[in-house]
């Protein structure tokens, strides 16, 4: 089998962007990653994800997930602007009574237009 000018990336309905992060002692670490340039850490529980490749508009979809050693953690996603850009995406880690804290281990997925 041959297969020439193959262009998944371009594709709809493919990820265009995602990661995994980490942190430990107040420190990030991008671990692994396609189309994500770096995390930009705010403060405890907020972080920026940088995009590599500009997206077409902020419209995009995102799939979010946060892991914390003990704590039941979920992830809220900032909307407004101007956190939520064509080039990054702020997202905050809150614990079960709203608190922001650092997790563990942190997944994103993008998909949109790019």
């Amino acid at each position: 089998m041959e297969v020439r000018n193959l262009s998944v990336i371009s594709s709809a309905g493919v990820a265009k962007a995602w990661c995994q992060f980490s942190t430990a002692a107040g420190v990030v670490t991008l671990d692994n990653s396609h189309g994500v340039s770096s995390i930009t850490d705010n403060g405890v529980g907020d972080f920026t994800v940088n995009f590599t490749t500009a997206f077409a508009n902020s419209n995009y979809a995102s799939a979010l997930s946060a892991r914390g050693a003990g704590v039941a953690a979920f992830v809220m996603e900032q909307h407004d602007s101007p956190v939520r850009t064509v080039s990054a995406n702020r997202v905050y880690c809150l614990d079960a009574a709203f608190g922001t804290h650092d997790p563990s281990f942190y997944s994103a997925i993008y998909y949109g237009d790019q």
